[in-house]
Formats: structure tokens, C-alpha cells, sequence
């Protein structure tokens, strides 16, 4: 049972605590977690600074540590591409100069190949809209929106919206790539298509025929990832007893060592919410508590009171990693649980007079319980976290409160492998 005075303290400090947490969720650097792909083959995963970029960058900053205060600059000759999780993917391109950020009306809808094409070239960074084995779609925003079609042999077409009887038609373009591709069902698709990331991205996709054959698509990088974990734990605990039994208030309950399971799920934002985590766990733990002292002042009446208590307890609870590398991430949270508690003994042992007395003491068949935890994951599948119950308390009765405080250790193993620098 939770007494006034508990209800209070938990009415009031849950929700500031999970808006505290919000609210710092939603102040996160702009460092994200990334890979990049350099020239000579290599890759290197780290972060790179990115806010939302409204135009294509012409240069990346690198941090190989998400502490790091300096990171490397690299432009698009430095790099094959890279991505930013969650986030964006880019690619190096060499294609016609844009003039004021427009493809030049003789590139529109031409053949375009990298560092062939005659006149002057630049090299950018091109977002990677879809990235199939037939056909790919990429975007670069100058003073406009422009997109490229992609062929298997690594050709890109310039894209330009106009009308479909010009040179520069985009579903013209469309149309002899479903042609290429033997998917002439798509021209009623095509015909209906706007000059919109989506609307392309869409038919592009159609393009590659099964989904397997497209290896990434920036209109899923926004997903979500559910997690399996399991794993064992150990608690150090003990019982507080406070309230206007007399007898109650000069026993002592001592610290036990305690075992306890758990298993979940964690669903895992992406973008923005990257680093936030919502768990949604079961724990099983099996509690001893044994407690003794004088019944009265007098020490002559000495009282023993034994609880075995087993809770199945439900629980909801936000994470949040402040602090992560490639190879582990640092994380603070809180969670609400509810625990369903089964007592295999409830008994209080008497002297004077001699005596035993079994279910003395009412107790809560069910407690609303809190707790705060730090943890580590370590390469992705590997967790430790020692958690502590702030909240909660299960006795039946308004005279008297028995409150534990637990302190829990636990390891877990992740079942489900996150994507690369997740």
C-alpha cells in the first residue's frame, strides 16, 4: 500500500522527472551518430556534426569520438559517401556544372557520366534518395530541387521538371528506365508522378522490382528497431518499517542479497529520438526479509518477523544515452512499474509470550513501485545497469509502512543486433 505521504512524492516527482528527461532528449548535440567511406577503401565510424541541412554540404566535420572537441573536414573529393544514421545518406558524384544551383537545361534528362561529360564539372555531394541494383534516385537543392536517375552501370540522368513533350520530361526519363528494366507496367504510375522526392522515390523503388534489391531508401531511415534483451541480476535490499505499531518501530531488518531476472523489449527511436530508448520489461525477483528486536523497551520480549516475498513486476521506463562511442554508450532513466507480489512466508516470531503468528501483517497483493538506473551498453548486444527503488511500498495497513530499498545489478544480453553504429 501506498501511504499519503508516498502518493504525494510520487504524484508530484514522476512527472517531473520523465519531463526533466524529455526535455533533455530533445536538447541533444548536434553530433549524429555516422560512417564514412574514404577514397582508398577504408571506413571509419564516428559522428559528424549535422543540424539539418537545408542545402547539400560541400564539407562534412568527422569526430571519431563523440567527445572529441575537433574533428577532421572532408570534402567530396575526400570521400566515396557516408551517412548519418537515422538521418541521411550522401554519395560523391561528378556531374555539369550547376549554374546558380540549376542543371543546365543540355544536362536535363542527357546521360551524365562521372568526369565524361564535356564542359565544366563539380563534385558534390549528392543525398542518396533510393539505392537499388536497377536504378537509384539522388537530390541536390541549389536554388531548386534537382534529381538523378541512376542506371545499373552507374550512369546518372539529369532530372528536371517540365512538360513531358519537351527533352527535358522527367517521366519521358522514367518511362525508357521502366522500359530498360521490363517493368512497363509502371507508365499509369508514371503518368500520375510529381517532381517530388516522394512521388520519385516511390517509382524508383517500384523500379528495382523486390524489396531486396533495394539496399537503402531514405523514406525508412526514420524507422523504429525493437530489441529483445534478457539477463540475471542482484540486488542488495532492505526493509524500512515506520508507523504506530509499537512493537514495529524497534525491529531492524537486515540487508539481504536478493536474485532477480529480467526480460523485455526496447523500441528505439531514430533522427532526433536517436537517443532515447522506451523499455517495456518483466522482472522476477525473490525477496527475503528478516528482521528482529525488543516487542516494548524492554529487551526481555524479543520479536522476529520473517517475509519471503516473490514479485512478478510489469514495468515502463524511458533511457536516455548522454554519452556513447562506437563501442559503448552511457545511459540514465526511470521507470513505473507494478509489481504482483506472492508471499511464501509471512510470519512474526514471539518470546514473551511464546509464540508464532503467520500473516501478522497484512501485505499489498499488488505495489506500485519507481526506479532510477544508470547503465552501459557495450558492442551493441552487452548491458549493465544498477537501478535503485525510490518508490513504493507494500504493506496493507494505514498504521504502519513497510518500504523497501533495493539496489540492483543486472546484465543483460541484447538478442536482436542493431543496425551498423546503432
Amino acid at each position: 500500500m501506498i501511504n499519503q505521504a508516498t502518493r504525494v512524492a510520487f504524484k508530484c516527482s514522476m512527472p517531473i522527472l520523465f519531463c526533466a528527461i524529455f526535455l533533455s532528449a530533445k536538447a541533444q548535440t548536434s553530433k549524429r551518430r555516422s560512417v564514412v567511406f574514404l577514397n582508398n577503401g577504408d571506413s571509419a565510424f564516428g559522428w559528424i556534426r549535422y543540424n539539418g541541412w537545408s542545402r547539400n554540404p560541400e564539407t562534412i566535420e568527422f569526430y571519431r569520438d563523440s567527445a572529441q572537441k575537433k574533428g577532421e573536414t572532408y570534402s567530396a573529393s575526400d570521400l566515396q559517401s557516408f551517412q548519418i544514421f537515422g538521418y541521411r545518406a550522401y554519395q560523391r558524384a561528378v556531374l555539369p556544372h550547376l549554374v546558380e544551383g540549376v542543371l543546365p537545361a543540355a544536362a536535363a534528362g542527357d546521360l551524365v557520366t562521372d568526369g565524361n561529360s564535356a564542359g565544366a564539372m563539380d563534385t558534390v555531394f549528392l543525398q542518396v534518395l533510393v539505392k537499388g541494383t536497377a536504378a537509384s534516385l539522388y537530390s541536390y537543392k541549389g536554388s531548386a530541387w534537382i534529381f538523378y536517375l541512376q542506371d545499373s552501370a552507374g550512369h546518372y540522368i539529369g532530372l528536371q521538371e517540365g512538360d513531358d513533350g519537351g527533352k527535358e520530361g522527367f517521366k519521358r526519363q522514367l518511362r525508357k528506365a521502366a522500359t530498360q528494366v521490363g517493368r512497363i507496367e509502371l507508365f499509369e504510375k508514371i503518368e500520375t508522378a510529381e517532381y517530388t522526392r516522394e512521388s520519385l522515390s516511390g517509382i524508383v523503388e517500384a523500379l528495382n522490382g523486390q524489396q531486396k534489391n533495394v539496399a537503402y531508401s531514405s523514406e525508412r531511415t526514420t524507422r523504429h528497431y525493437l530489441r529483445a534483451f534478457a539477463g540475471p541480476g542482484i540486488g542488495l535490499t532492505k526493509l524500512s518499517v515506520s508507523g504506530t505499531e509499537d512493537f514495529l518501530q524497534y525491529i531492524h531488518f537486515s540487508n539481504r542479497i536478493t536474485p532477480s531476472f529480467s526480460a523485455g523489449v526496447d523500441f528505439t527511436g531514430s533522427g532526433d529520438f536517436e537517443k532515447s530508448v522506451l523499455r517495456l520489461a518483466v522482472t522476477y525477483s525473490s525477496d527475503y526479509y528478516n528482521g528482529s528486536g525488543p516487542a516494548t523497551t524492554s529487551t526481555a520480549d524479543q520479536v522476529s518477523y520473517i517475509i519471503k516475498q516473490t514479485n512478478i513486476e510489469p514495468e515502463l521506463g524511458f533511457l536516455y544515452h548522454f554519452s556513447q562511442t562506437t563501442r559503448w554508450r552511457l545511459y540514465a532513466g526511470a521507470s513505473v512499474g507494478y509489481a504482483f507480489a506472492f508471499y511464501r512466508e509471512n510470519q512474526m516470531n514471539q518470546t514473551l509470550p511464546e509464540g508464532t503468528d503467520k500473516n501478522y501483517l497484512k501485505m499489498e497483493s499488488g505495489w506500485i513501485n519507481a526506479h532510477l538506473c544508470v547503465g552501459v551498453r557495450v558492442n551493441r548486444q552487452f548491458e549493465c545497469s544498477l537501478s535503485g527503488l525510490i518508490l513504493g511500498d507494500f504493506s496493507e495497513a494505514n498504521s504502519f509502512n513497510l518500504t523497501p530499498r533495493t539496489y540492483t545489478f543486472s546484465v543483460l544480453y541484447h538478442f536482436v543486433k542493431s543496425p551498423k553504429g546503432k
